[in-house]
């Protein structure tokens, strides 16, 4: 039998941290190899470590672009 959903989610929880400092050095490592997608995996990883503050950012960025597509058309 599966784990109830709120028992994975909990699990996340506590592992949301230690993924996003994996990522956050991934991704810099990736600024140096041409392999990975450096900064892409820095914004994720800084996103899994503050998601208060990368969601207000996201907030603002998707108000903006509609805006623009308003003026566009």
């Amino acid at each position: 039998m599966s784990k109830p959903l709120w028992e994975d989610i909990l699990e996340f929880h506590k592992n949301r941290q230690l993924l996003g400092i994996i990522l956050v050095i991934l991704g810099s490592a990736g600024l140096l190899l041409p392999i990975l997608p450096g900064l892409l995996v820095i914004i994720l990883g800084l996103a899994l470590l503050a998601p208060d503050k990368f969601g207000s950012i996201f907030n603002w960025m998707r108000t903006k672009s509609d805006e623009e597509d308003k003026e566009t058309e």
